[in-house]
C-alpha cells in the first residue's frame, strides 16, 4: 500500500506526520518505508532517528511529498499511492491551500488530516469548514513532544502522543 501525504502548503506538518505515521506503523508491527520525494530531504534527514528505512519498495510506502504538488514527478507519485492523506493546520491560509488541493483528489481515496490543533477550548475553525472530501476523525494537537521525537525518535512521545499517532496512523490504512 502506498500512502502519500500532500498539501500545495508547506509548514503544515507532511513531512513530521510522515514520519510518525510510518513509525507508529513500524510499531504495531507493520513493514512500513519512507520514500521521500521533497528536494528537501526533511524525511531523509530524520527517518534514521526512528528506524526506519527509505525506500520505494515495502508493504506500507509512505510517500513524503514536497508543497509543489503541480510538478510531474510528485503529482505522479500522489496519484499512484493508494491513499491520499492532506494534511492542513486550522489556519486560513492553510485551509485555503487545502481546499485548492482538494479537486484534484475528489475521485481518489483521499482524506483531510488536521495538525497542530490548540488545546485551548475555543472553537476551531476547523470544524467551521466543509471539504468535498472526508475529514479523519483523527487529529494531531500541537505538541512540542513531536517536533522533538525527529531528533529522538519514538521514545521522545509520550504515552499520549503515542496514543494519537497510533490512531491516526490506523485510520489512515482504513478509510
Amino acid at each position: 500500500m502506498k500512502i502519500a501525504f500532500v498539501n500545495s502548503k508547506g509548514g503544515v506538518g507532511k513531512t513530521t506526520l510522515a514520519i510518525l505515521s510510518c513509525a507508529a506503523l513500524r510499531e504495531a508491527g507493520r513493514d512500513a518505508v519512507i520514500y521521500d520525494i521533497d528536494p528537501q530531504g526533511t524525511s531523509t534527514k530524520f527517518a534514521p532517528a526512528f528506524g526506519i528505512p527509505l525506500s520505494r519498495e515495502g508493504e506500507i510506502v509512505i510517500i513524503d511529498t514536497p508543497p509543489r504538488l503541480e510538478k510531474t514527478p510528485i503529482a505522479r507519485a500522489a496519484h499512484t499511492a493508494d491513499r491520499i492523506v492532506i494534511v492542513t493546520t486550522p489556519s486560513p491560509a492553510a485551509m485555503a491551500a487545502t481546499g485548492e488541493v482538494v479537486p484534484g483528489f475528489v475521485d481518489r481515496k483521499a482524506a483531510i488530516l488536521f495538525n497542530m490543533i490548540r488545546c485551548d477550548g475555543f472553537a476551531l475553525v476547523a470544524d467551521e469548514v466543509s471539504f468535498a472530501l472526508p475529514t479523519l476523525r483523527s487529529r494531531f494537537r500541537e505538541r512540542a513532544a513531536y517536533q522533538r521525537a525527529l531528533l529522538d525518535g519514538w521514545k521522545a512521545l509520550d504515552p499520549r502522543a503515542r496514543e494519537e499517532t497510533l490512531a491516526a496512523a490506523l485510520e489512515i490504512m482504513s478509510f
